[in-house]
Formats: structure tokens, C-alpha cells, sequence
């Protein structure tokens, strides 16, 4: 079996991230991915300032990704806020996630960020957190679906 290894994703990688964000979707039950959507995100993940993803792999198959952004002001600098973390069913409990962690904590400490942050209310999610040692926050996280974002902006 090959090793386990975490890269920042580069265009080349387009079609192995593709696939495990249609996978991400399904899992989620939001499916199936838009051409529109997924060429809009390769876009972002491409350019010099924007969305930053880094991909899990074992040789040439992809196993998870993580997605994230820079934030500020986070009070005297910048923040690295995790969006998305996720492994294919088949490769979860192989440490993918951990190694995709661990590789989001250095992209925070090589950019010298002040704090690193994430949310999720999805209970294996919470376990994998805490097992981690990550310290929770008491902090309230809002959601305004799109089909209520007009109501919302009046």
C-alpha cells in the first residue's frame, strides 16, 4: 500500500479534487455538482489569492481534501478559517483527516497566523475535533440560506 501524503492542490490536481467534492456532495446529500459551481471553485482554487485547498493522497488516489481561506482583520493579523474537511468513507480512520489537520496547522504557522479557526455541529465531526485536542469556542456561527438572503437584505 502506498504512503499517505498531503499536498497544497495545484491545477493538475483538478480532476482528483473533482472527484471528492462530488463525493463530498453525495455524502452530504446536497448532489450533484454543477459544471457551473465546480468551474467556479477550480477557479478560485487556482488563483494566487482566493480559496486554498490541499488534497490527501495514497499514490494517485485521492482520499480527502480541506478547504480554506484567509480572514481578517482577526484582531492583530491575519486567521486561517478551515471551511470544509473531508475523506472518502473507504479511508476514514487511516489518519487522512489528522494528516490534513496537521498540514493546515503549518500552512498557519508558515503564513504567520494568529489563530486558526473552524465550526461544524455534525457529531463524528465533533468527536474527530476533540480527539485532536482542538480547544472549543463558545462562539454562535449563522447560516442565511440562499433562498432567504432576499428577506434577509431588505
Amino acid at each position: 500500500m502506498s504512503e499517505l501524503s498531503v499536498r497544497p492542490f495545484a491545477p493538475s490536481d483538478a480532476d482528483g479534487f473533482l472527484t471528492l467534492y462530488r463525493d463530498c456532495l453525495t455524502h452530504y446529500g446536497v448532489g450533484p455538482a454543477r459544471p457551473d459551481v465546480e468551474a467556479e471553485i477550480l477557479a478560485d482554487l487556482s488563483a494566487a489569492r482566493g480559496m486554498s485547498a490541499s488534497l490527501a493522497w495514497r499514490g494517485c488516489e485521492p482520499l480527502g481534501f480541506s478547504t480554506w481561506v484567509r480572514v481578517y482583520p482577526a484582531m492583530d493579523g491575519v486567521a486561517v478559517y478551515l471551511k470544509e474537511l473531508y475523506v472518502i468513507s473507504g479511508a476514514r480512520g487511516l489518519g487522512v483527516g489528522k494528516l490534513l489537520m496537521r498540514d493546515l496547522a503549518e500552512t498557519a504557522l508558515r503564513i504567520g497566523a494568529v489563530r486558526l479557526e473552524w465550526g461544524s455541529f455534525q457529531p463524528d465531526a465533533l468527536k474527530f475535533y476533540d480527539a485532536l485536542g482542538a480547544p472549543r469556542k463558545d462562539k454562535v456561527h449563522y447560516s442565511v440560506a440562499a433562498g432567504d438572503l432576499h428577506s434577509f437584505a431588505q
